[in-house]
C-alpha cells in the first residue's frame, strides 16, 4: 500500500508520466519505471536507440554473405522489458474490443505473425512511441477508422 501510494505520488507529480501512460498497455508501474529510468529520453538520439537499450530489437547473425535475424537481444533492464511485454499483451487483448487504427494494426499483426511475436512487435512500437511522446511532450491520440 505504501509503495503504491509512493508510485501514485510520483506519477501525479511528473508530467512525463501522463504522456507515456496515454499509450495503450502502459500502466502505473511500467510508466513510472520507464520515466524514472529515462526521464525525457534525452540520452537517446532517436526512437530506435531506446528500443536497443531496452533489448527489444532482433539479434543479427552473419557469416560470410549470409545474414539471419534471430530472437531479441535481451540487453538492458530485464524487469522493464518484462513489464513492457506484459503491457503489449494487455494492448493486444484490448485491441479486440476497439476499432481505432492502432487496434486494427495490432489485430492484423496477430493474425499475420501470431500472438507472441506480435507482443514483441507491439512492445517495440510502444517503447519507440513513448520516446517520441516524451520528446514532443504530447499525449497519444487514437484515431478511429470510420
Amino acid at each position: 500500500m505504501q509503495l503504491e501510494a509512493s508510485l501514485k505520488g510520483y506519477f501525479e507529480s511528473n508530467p512525463n508520466c501522463r504522456f507515456v501512460s496515454s499509450i495503450p498497455g502502459f500502466g502505473l508501474i511500467t510508466t513510472t519505471l520507464l520515466v524514472a529510468m529515462v526521464d525525457k529520453g534525452q540520452a537517446f538520439k532517436c526512437a530506435s536507440d531506446i528500443a536497443v537499450w531496452v533489448g527489444i530489437t532482433p539479434k543479427q547473425y552473419a557469416s560470410g554473405d549470409k545474414s539471419k535475424m534471430g530472437g531479441i537481444t535481451k540487453r538492458g533492464d530485464r524487469y522493464l522489458r518484462t513489464l513492457l511485454v506484459q503491457g503489449a499483451h494487455t494492448a493486444i487483448n484490448w485491441a479486440n474490443k476497439k476499432d481505432d487504427r492502432h487496434s486494427l494494426w495490432i489485430k492484423q499483426l496477430v493474425l499475420r505473425i501470431g500472438r507472441k511475436k506480435a507482443a514483441v512487435a507491439v512492445t517495440h512500437k510502444m517503447i519507440r512511441l513513448a520516446w517520441v511522446l516524451l520528446q514532443k511532450q504530447k499525449d497519444f491520440m487514437l484515431k478511429t477508422c470510420h
